[in-house]
């Protein structure tokens, strides 16, 4: 164990996380990893889950990974070493085939530079390029490598609004327009009674939640990542415990809500039975021949931990760009059906207005960001996480990064200039 921890420290690039984490890793490597005590659990669900120790360093640790400068290079591909998980599986898998290498130079404040160097100016951590199926460009940065295993963040809720329309297709829910408290019943008396799904999708439910990602603005997120992330004291889905009320009528007011995704993370366990974990294994992972497993952070250790459906999902970028090519190929994979495609049109297909947010550039439909005058989407993440589908070029693009802060409109508009430079240059 404590070599491990060793290996993680010599890659580490800022002295501020080198002094934190040499102070705590002998504590931390002692403790790590332990094995859950509750002894009546199944074989199946006690073996895919992994514990962490919760003590006072952990938790120093867990705050520094939500956007403390300098670290994001290291933490956004290790989340595991602090955070409980829980494994998603993958099975047999085919390797992507390579082709041509993608030639291409990007212009970043009036100076033209090559894909490599406009890369490490918007601050990439992992950068992949899917054309035609085939790999074009691979490159990572800051002792990462194919194997690293990156944060999504709020890529996740793209993902989970891919579970929630398999349940749809098998039937589990009988429709989108359904109030969410008819399958969760814990949500009557609640300001999310009456909902829909679909309006909990579109991140329209009418509550007075509020994001916001300063750990020194107590947010609803902020309260809720501290309580349930850093110290496993409540579950994130907890919002009884915020106090929110419904301030706005359901569907006619957009407000972004990691909440809302946690909720649906409950709907789709709630109609299986199963964890979220297992259900994005058996549903997801296996039928379409991701190459390796993937996990899902947990707000507590043990089988009471519950996976965060709204940010918590980790995988290679290989994976994640099997993902995007599922949605690319009308949720199609390794000769499977994953998802319908008319989830994939209806979850990607703008029906509110563009741009969502006044002065952005992006609109927003099923968990997913559509981009104006385009018909290409993308999954985001704070702290500079993205997958971009595009049908037009047949391509998908993953980039993982490490910005200084959750969210960086500067370096935003220069990742999208750099993915305008790769999309002309794959177009026909």
């Amino acid at each position: 164990m404590i070599v491990k921890y060793e290996n993680i420290l010599r890659n580490a690039q800022k002295s501020v996380l080198k002094t934190v984490l040499l102070a705590s890793v002998f504590f931390v490597a002692s403790c790590a990893s332990v094995a859950s005590s509750d002894a009546g659990q199944t074989a199946q669900t006690a073996s895919s889950i992994h514990s962490i120790d919760n003590s006072a360093a952990v938790h120093t640790l867990r705050r520094m990974s939500m956007g403390h400068p300098g670290v994001g290079a290291l933490f956004y591909r290790s989340m595991n070493e602090i955070y409980p998980t829980e494994t998603v599986g993958s099975g047999p898998s085919t390797a992507l085939p390579i082709g041509a290498k993608l030639d291409v130079s990007v212009t970043l404040d009036d100076k033209e530079m090559s894909l490599d160097q406009a890369l490490v100016a918007v601050k990439s951590n992992g950068f992949f390029v899917l054309h035609k199926g085939e790999i074009v460009y691979e490159k990572y940065f800051n002792g990462a490598d194919a194997d690293s295993k990156f944060a999504s963040f709020s890529m996740s809720k793209s993902i989970t609004s891919m579970l929630v329309g398999i349940i749809v297709d098998k039937g589990l829910v009988d429709s989108i327009s359904d109030p969410i408290d008819k399958y969760l019943p814990q949500l009557k008396g609640s300001p999310y009674e009456g909902v829909t799904i679909r309006q909990m999708l579109m991140m329209r439910s009418g509550t007075n939640y509020q994001e916001g990602y300063d750990p020194k603005n107590p947010t609803h997120l902020m309260r809720l990542f501290d309580g349930a992330m850093v110290q496993n004291k409540m579950h994130f889905t907890d919002f009884a415990k915020l106090g929110l009320e419904r301030i706005n009528e359901p569907g006619s007011t957009y407000n972004y809500s990691t909440m809302e995704t946690g909720i649906l993370g409950l709907l789709i366990e709630k109609v299986t039975g199963q964890r979220l974990a297992q259900v994005m294994e058996e549903m997801i992972w296996k039928p379409a021949g991701m190459e390796q497993s993937a996990y899902w952070l947990l707000d507590g250790n043990g089988p009471e931990g519950q996976a965060l459906a709204g940010g918590g999902f980790n995988a290679t970028l290989h994976d994640y760009a099997r993902l995007g090519a599922i949605m690319l190929n009308d949720g199609r994979a390794n000769g499977t059906q994953i998802v319908s495609s008319a989830w994939v049109s209806e979850s990607t297909i703008p029906t509110g207005p563009e741009p969502v947010i006044e002065g952005r550039t992006r609109g927003y439909q099923y968990q997913w960001w559509t981009m104006m005058d385009s018909d290409a989407y993308q999954a985001i993440g704070i702290f500079g996480q993205f997958i971009l589908v595009d049908p037009a070029s047949e391509t998908v693009i993953v980039k993982t990064s490490y910005w200084p802060k959750s969210w960086v409109p500067e370096l935003d508009k220069k990742t999208e200039k750099v993915f305008d430079a790769i999309l002309n240059e794959l177009s026909d």
